[in-house]
């Protein structure tokens, strides 16, 4: 059919805006008088000046009088252009002032553009006519279907451009969101329904938002059917009279076939259709629907959609209420989905964070337990883990989570009660439904409050709809009420349960328990050196399977803890510890330490980490308002001019992240003593504006004093929230949180040398803070686990004969550390990766304060991954990491680039605000590549730098400040805010530190071990003589006085006497360094204080820790990184440097393109030379082709973009491809690779290329 356009070229959007709109009341005159041309003149006016008035302008007017007298153009079709005219205005009416849409009905409206619709000469007042009443219909789509317009345009849909097609199926949306009768749906919806079902179908992508909404309108439709026929039998029966459940079936499928994005929306569709229509469940079923289901369960599918699979199934299966699709519920179905769910239940469930989800998978095990045959369910489930599984379910404090638990529970019992009922005692299944059987127990369960579903409260109001007003009143009281039988069915069911427990109970499941129990009291009664508890239990791990119910019911965790801790003496404790580790490290028949098994047996207590809920809180942000509360004055100047000020302020407001990291806002506040330093304070928790700045040659200069608020300062800030002093973690804070704070005298915190009695006693003061509260059931464990860790961790000087840490001698050296591995929880840690998945910015606090404390539980793959997306811990710098940073471009000197460094990181705005960008002068490189290579030539500079100690084997560590150039500070200061720099902009730097420079900037304490990072020669040195004052201790303590002189004179090292050795106090490799104010020469009576005093002055660089602490402060929390071992931090630093290049890796990982393909001689020639590369020659390939010597974290796969080879070409005739060398573009880590004759010549020209070809940036 043929479609003419009127007035083409003209349109709403033509026009230009007039005064029409102020005077309403000549427009309206103008409307009505009989002159076509003269009210065309004034539509047209008048329709351009609406386009273009304000919302308040336009409600201001009389808009009834000017509606009826549009509504009146409507009839007027003598000239076409009037009526489209008069659409186009109350289509911008309606959409400044939505409450004319009541006018507009009343006045006939909708039924005379219904009449536009069918008039098909004039195909754009159709499209108007349309866009018109799609307004409408948010808010009064019953008068559209009353009045037939619904299918008119339904009708006409194919005639159509597609965005017009989406308006009618929109129109349709609203339609079936507000139907209210069945008999609305038969007289004016039914006839529409085919066209619908068959647009469900894939058509092509140019069709896929069209598919998104119909399947909308099928979605909000079936609800609605189901609600308006709630009283009926099969509600969705008059759906299916007219369309067949295949056809929908068929092309649902078909089209998530073709569109994997339209998933979620068609598997809610199943979902409604399924759960009330038995026949479309059967036919759903049996057309590949298990399939889809499993598909989507399996895989990389995203948590949303697996949601919405779990829901459809559960919709599927049916309950002990619905005897009809129970008898429809075909065998053969039931044992494809108990094959595809059960032996993943456990595994399913855990994936899930949210609640509501988890509690969809208890649902879907209830009902196929209760469905399934016992010969299915003896099959599919495993008693010890399911028993296992079923204990974390009941120690849950969540009343529906539970009741799951026991109706799954009562089903076990009725299938196979014999296989798991000794189980179920040994998990601690049975002693927790004993609990819940008391009342008082079941009344602490909680209940989860559901949210109530959305409102159009307009709409509400305007019509006055009494089944919406209904249904409303019931979501408030399901909402706000509490269904006071709920933990009386816990009771009941708990109290049957139990009785059918005492028909299968047996005497044999507590055996274990009560054998844990004895060793218990042992333990924690027995003040002797050696005792048999714990041979006993290395007997019980070897041969019998301990449950972590059993575990923690004996409190063996508790009474290890006492025996390690308390003793008559201290050296009862050394030798505990000896005769413990003679115990477990032995080896059982699998091959592992008897230690390995015990930590695995503590670390199962993390199913009480269950209990702990995970942080679904999405706030943005949260308001502290900061009151200073000074308690007693302080006789120093730096006090009084901060008390002076903040005297006179009082109290100011911060907005910020609601996960606090309290370190930074303590080190910013204490440079606060001015109304300027103040509003620094504030503005660097906001976000910054952007600068280009250019460095000139002549600004490039070193910065010759440090600014008075970088001072140091003996001074530290004290917060408090509630009474409370904060830590430097995280706290969990409200949307408004008060905090006090005032001033007091720093602490002495730095690093500490130890050893013996005090470094045992550090030990036993780390091993308790696990970042969990102690009344939590889990912390024993934890801290045990922690306590296992660190002796494991420092077991080769632990048991060394030389006694590096206790000055003890331990007779068992044999014992080998466990490997790290087996102090990784994987429970614990899918918890926090799927926080990570699904919140990342809003970890819950326990979980951030158990990562830093405990971070040996985790991979450093994912302490990674959680530092750099929850935005460095709420620090000001998480603004910026989240939102679009803007880049701040900086010029360098590439012959001067460290005094252009300096100057970079002294300018606080380059440095805070924004990603920085480096260019080189007289280069024409830019972007990514050159400051990569910026990162890596500073480094490079650095290490030059003459504040290291020569030995570099382990790392860089400052040498003796007292040797050190006068301008140290200020180069640790700047290098502190270089890498917080690189931290920040997720940039790598190549200064590999020391482990010991990691523990002085985390202000840990120190061992003679740490000298081993540092010198190792001299560490070999300390150690031998260590072995001789461990001898001299042992002679004094265990011989009379009469044999002591001649057993002290055989004491020798390398065969000479001490004194006979000529040293003296001074640094050994620094003689200028004194030890002592007095010059004395070391003997065996004061070579233990020589040796505390070598390590003490070669260890504690304090000043120059403190002085890289502040700078690294400035931009990233150094507390983060006590997340890390001190040998995982190079790694997060400087890139990863274990990454594999094996030919497998290369060929998954580097890409041929423009030019080349997988199967390309000189494509794989490269990769078999990259292949066989040394540790340098890869670094010198890296700093070539991405700007740096080191790979991100997840090497070649994690770097962005991929590394890609394209075929070179000879930029001139006649000349051979082996004549030139390959060149790069690092921004997109572009390797250009001529195509070399042998793999000989490639190899050659590579290597040449990467050794020469890094110095500059010029045109490839």
């Amino acid at each position: 059919m043929k479609k003419t356009r009127i007035s083409e070229g003209s349109s709403e959007d033509s026009f230009e805006g007039g005064t029409c709109v102020g005077g309403v009341g000549e427009v309206v005159s103008g409307l009505r008088a009989g002159d076509d041309m003269q009210v065309l003149q004034g539509l047209s006016q008048l329709s351009a000046d609406l386009a273009m008035a304000h919302e308040e302008t336009l409600a201001s007017l009389p808009l009834d009088s000017l509606i009826h007298s549009l509504v009146h153009c409507l009839t007027i079709d003598s000239v076409p252009d009037i009526p489209l005219y008069a659409i186009i205005s109350i289509t911008n009416i309606i959409d400044s002032v939505p409450s004319v849409i009541g006018l507009l009905v009343s006045a006939g409206a909708v039924s005379l553009l219904n009449s536009k619709l069918m008039n098909f000469e004039f195909v754009d007042m159709a499209e108007h006519s349309i866009k018109c009443l799609e307004k409408i219909s948010y808010e009064n789509a019953p008068v559209i279907l009353k009045e037939g317009a619904f299918e008119s345009m339904t009708m006409t849909l194919e005639f159509f451009e597609l965005e017009t097609q989406k308006k009618i199926m929109t129109v349709g949306c609203n339609i079936a969101k507000s139907l209210s009768e069945l008999s609305s749906f038969k007289e004016h919806v039914a006839s529409v329904i085919p066209t619908f079902a068959g647009m469900l179908g894939f058509r092509g992508q140019d069709y896929i938002a069209q598919n998104e909404r119909v399947l909308e309108f099928f979605m909000l439709l079936s609800e609605s059917l189901v609600r308006v026929a709630e009283n009926e039998s099969d509600p969705l029966g008059v759906l299916f009279e007219v369309v067949s459940h295949q056809e929908i079936q068929t092309n649902l499928i078909q089209l998530i076939s073709n569109a994997p994005s339209l998933l979620p929306k068609a598997l809610k569709l199943f979902y409604v259709l399924c759960k009330y229509s038995v026949s479309m469940c059967n036919c759903f079923l049996a057309q590949r629907g298990t399939e889809i289901i499993s598909d989507t369960l399996s895989g990389n599918s995203q948590s949303s959609n697996m949601v919405e699979a779990l829901n459809l199934l559960d919709a599927i299966l049916p309950g002990s209420t619905q005897h009809e699709k129970l008898r429809n519920f075909h065998a053969n179905y039931i044992q494809t989905i108990c094959q595809m769910i059960l032996p993943r239940i456990i595994s399913i469930y855990e994936h899930f964070i949210d609640k509501s989800a988890k509690n969809t998978v208890l649902s879907i095990l209830e009902k196929l337990l209760a469905i399934s045959p016992s010969e299915v369910t003896t099959q599919y489930v495993v008693p010890q883990s399911f028993s296992n599984f079923l204990a974390e379910l009941l120690s849950s404090h969540d009343l529906r989570t539970t009741k799951l638990g026991l109706e799954i529970v009562k089903q076990l019992y009725e299938k196979v009660p014999k296989q798991v009922s000794t189980n179920l005692v040994r998990e601690g299944v049975v002693s927790r439904i004993r609990d819940l059987k008391r009342s008082e127990v079941a009344k602490t369960l909680q209940k989860e409050r559901r949210l109530m579903p959305e409102f159009n409260l307009r709409h509400l109001i305007g019509r006055e709809d009494p089944r919406m007003l209904e249904e409303l009143m019931m979501s408030l009281r399901r909402v706000g009420g509490e269904d006071q039988g709920d933990w009386q069915q816990i009771t009941q069911l708990s109290k049957e349960l139990l009785k059918k427990h005492r028909q299968f109970e047996s005497t044999h499941a507590l055996k274990v328990a009560k054998e844990l129990k004895k060793l218990s009291q042992k333990l924690k009664h027995d003040s002797e050196e050696i005792t048999e508890a714990w041979s006993e239990l290395a007997e019980i791990l070897q041969k019998e399977h301990v449950s972590s119910f059993e575990l923690a019911n004996s409190k063996l965790a508790e009474s290890a803890w006492n025996w390690f801790t308390k003793a008559p003496k201290f050296e009862c404790l050394f030798k505990r510890l000896d005769y413990f580790l003679k115990v477990f490290s032995q080896v059982d028949s699998e091959g592992k330490t008897l230690l390995s098994k015990l930590v695995s047996l503590l670390l199962g207590s993390s199913r009480f980490i269950q209990n702990l809920a995970p942080n679904r809180n999405v706030r943005s942000k949260v308001r502290l308002n900061f009151v200073y509360s000074p308690s007693e004055p302080i006789n120093c100047q730096e006090f009084q001019l901060r008390h002076s000020f903040f005297s006179q302020v009082s109290r100011f407001a911060l907005t910020l992240n609601p996960s606090v990291t309290f370190e930074s806002l303590k080190s910013q506040l204490l440079n606060v003593k001015t109304k300027e330093d103040l509003q620094v304070f504030k503005n660097s928790f906001r976000h910054p504006e952007g600068l280009f700045r250019r460095l000139e040659e002549e600004e490039v200069v070193m910065p010759r004093q440090r600014r008075q608020s970088d001072a140091p300062t003996n001074l530290e800030v004290v917060m408090l929230v509630g009474g409370q002093e904060v830590s430097n973690s995280v706290l969990e804070l409200g949307e408004e949180t008060i905090v006090n704070f005032k001033f007091a005298v720093r602490k002495n915190q730095e690093s500490q040398f130890l050893s013996g009695k005090s470094f045992y006693e550090n030990i036993l003061k780390e091993s308790s803070k696990v970042g969990l509260d102690p009344k939590e059931k889990v912390y024993p464990y934890l801290r045990l686990v922690k306590f296992l860790y660190l002796l494991n961790h420092l077991l080769p000087n632990l048991t060394s004969t030389k006694s590096v840490l206790f000055n003890f001698v331990f007779e068992n050296s044999n014992c080998e550390k466990v490997p790290e591995s087996a102090f990784k929880s994987a429970k614990i840690s899918g918890l926090l990766s799927k926080q990570l998945q699904e919140f990342p910015p809003n970890l819950p606090v326990w979980l951030r304060n158990l990562s830093r404390h405990c971070g040996f539980l985790f991979s450093y793959k994912l302490k990674a991954e959680m530092i750099q997306s929850t935005g460095f811990g709420g620090h000001f710098m998480d603004r910026m990491m989240r939102g679009g940073r803007v880049k701040q471009k900086v010029r360098v000197q590439r012959e001067n680039i460290l005094k252009c460094a300096l100057q970079v990181v002294g300018d606080s705005r380059l440095l805070k605000q924004g990603v920085l960008e480096v260019e080189y002068e007289n280069e024409v490189g830019t972007g990514l590549g050159p400051t990569l290579e910026f990162y890596t030539l500073i480094s490079k500079e650095v290490r030059k730098l003459s504040i290291w100690r020569p030995d570099t084997q382990n790392g860089l560590f400052p040498c003796p400040y007292k040797v050190s150039c006068p301008k140290t500070l200020d180069y640790f200061t700047f290098l502190g805010k270089f890498v917080g720099k690189a931290l920040t902009d997720k940039r790598y730097v190549d200064l590999p530190f020391s482990p010991a420079w990691w523990k002085l900037v985390l202000k840990k304490p120190v061992t003679l071990g740490d000298v081993a990072y540092v010198d190792t020669q001299l560490h070999k040195t300390l150690l031998e003589l260590q072995e001789v004052i461990n001898r001299k201790n042992y002679i004094t303590q265990n011989y009379r006085k009469s044999q002591r002189t001649q057993l002290l004179s055989q004491l020798t090292f390398e065969g000479a006497q001490i004194e006979d050795l000529c040293l003296s106090f001074t640094l050994p490799g620094y003689d200028s360094v004194p030890l002592k104010k007095t010059k004395e020469t070391v003997t065996l009576e004061n070579l233990e204080e020589y040796l505390k005093l070598v390590v003490e002055h070669t260890l504690l660089q304090v000043p120059q820790a403190q002085a890289f602490r502040k700078g690294l402060e400035t931009l990233f929390p150094s507390n983060l990184l006590e997340t890390f071992l001190e040998e995982e931090i190079e790694d997060f630093i400087c890139g990863g440097s274990h990454e594999k290049w094996d030919l497998e890796t290369l060929k998954a990982q580097v890409v041929p393109a423009h030019g080349y393909t997988h199967t390309s001689q000189t494509y794989l020639d490269l990769l078999r030379v990259l292949s066989e590369f040394s540790k340098e020659e890869q670094r010198s390939f890296l700093q070539f082709v991405t700007g740096a010597p080191r790979l991100p974290l997840g090497g070649f796969e994690a770097l962005n973009p991929k590394l890609t080879v394209v075929r070179k070409e000879p930029s001139m005739q006649g000349h051979h491809p082996d004549e030139y060398l390959p060149s790069v573009m690092t921004c997109q880590n572009y390797l250009k690779l001529p195509e070399y004759s042998t793999s000989e010549v490639l190899k050659k020209n590579v290597t040449y290329a990467i050794q020469e070809g890094h110095q500059a940036f010029h045109l490839s």
